[in-house]
C-alpha cells in the first residue's frame, strides 16, 4: 500500500484522489492494524516509571524538565555523614569545655595540705635575699587585720602545693630582736578551706614553736601569719582586735 502525500495523491491509474478519498483510504488502513489490548495500560506504566512524580506547593520551584534529579540514596547517605560529623564535632567541643572549666575552676585547697606548705615555706627563707619595704610592688599591702610594722620582704620562687600553684610574698613583722613573725601573702586561683577574716581560734597545723592562722578575702588573696611562741611571743599581738558588736 502506498500513502501519498494529501495535495498528490494518484489513484491505481495514476489519477489523482479527491482529499476525501485519501482520508478514507487513510483511516481504513490504520483500522487495519492489530492493537493490542493492554497497549494503553503499558505505556501509562512505562511513563510512571520513567518520570518521577513532580508537584509545586508554591514555594519551591518545580525541577525544569530534563534535569536528572539525584539519587534519593545518596542524599540520605551524605545527610547521615553530615550529621554524624556534627555530632562528632560537637562532642569534642564539650569534652574541650569541660577539660578547660576542670582546669580554671577554682580547687579548695584543706587546711592540713596549706599547713605542711607553710611549714616548707618557713624553711625557705634566705636571710640575704630581705628587701627593704620602699621595693615593694605595688598593689602588694599587709591586710588591713594586721597591726604590726613591715619591716622588709622577699619573695618565694617555686612555692606552690600539690594541687595548686600561685605566687607567695613574705612580709618580716618581727623587730630585729624580737622573735619571728612572717605574714605570707599568696596570690592563687585556688581556693582554701580557711575563713574571711582572720581568727587566732582558728589555727594551722604547724610545728617546731610556731603558730599560725590563716584568710582569704573575697578578692582571692590569701594571707598566713605565723608567728614563733619564744619569749611570751602570741599570734594576738598581731592581729587587729574584732570590733565589739
Amino acid at each position: 500500500m502506498s500513502v501519498f502525500p494529501p495535495n498528490d495523491c494518484h489513484d491505481e491509474a495514476g489519477g489523482k484522489l479527491p482529499q476525501q478519498s485519501f482520508d478514507a483510504a487513510l483511516k481504513a488502513a490504520l483500522h487495519d492494524v492489530p492493537v493490542p489490548v493492554d497497549l494503553a495500560d503499558r505505556i501509562i506504566a512505562r511513563l510512571e516509571a520513567e518520570t518521577p512524580p513532580e508537584f509545586s506547593t508554591g514555594q519551591m520551584p518545580v525541577r525544569p524538565t530534563g534535569q536528572t534529579p539525584a539519587p534519593r540514596g545518596r542524599g540520605r547517605f551524605v545527610s547521615r555523614r553530615v550529621l554524624i560529623a556534627a555530632g562528632s564535632l560537637s562532642l569534642v567541643m564539650l569534652m574541650a569545655l569541660s577539660f578547660f572549666y576542670l582546669r580554671s575552676a577554682p580547687h579548695e585547697i584543706a587546711r592540713e595540705e596549706l599547713s605542711g606548705d607553710v611549714t616548707s615555706w618557713l624553711a625557705a627563707l634566705p636571710v640575704k635575699n630581705w628587701r627593704p619595704m620602699t621595693t615593694l610592688a605595688k598593689g602588694m599591702e599587709v591586710d588591713r587585720a594586721v597591726i604590726a610594722q613591715p619591716r622588709q620582704w622577699q619573695s618565694l620562687s617555686a612555692a606552690h602545693g600539690s594541687d595548686w600553684s600561685g605566687t607567695v610574698t613574705a612580709i618580716d613583722l618581727a623587730p630585729p630582736t624580737a622573735p619571728r613573725a612572717v605574714l605570707f601573702v599568696v596570690r592563687s586561683n585556688a581556693r582554701f578551706a580557711v575563713p574571711s577574716t582572720p581568727t587566732a581560734a582558728v589555727r594551722l597545723g604547724l610545728s617546731s614553736g610556731y603558730v599560725g592562722t590563716a584568710w582569704q578575702r573575697s578578692s582571692g588573696v590569701l594571707f598566713v601569719l605565723v608567728v614563733e611562741t619564744d619569749r611570751g611571743q602570741r599570734l594576738e599581738d598581731f592581729l587587729r582586735k574584732p570590733a565589739q558588736a
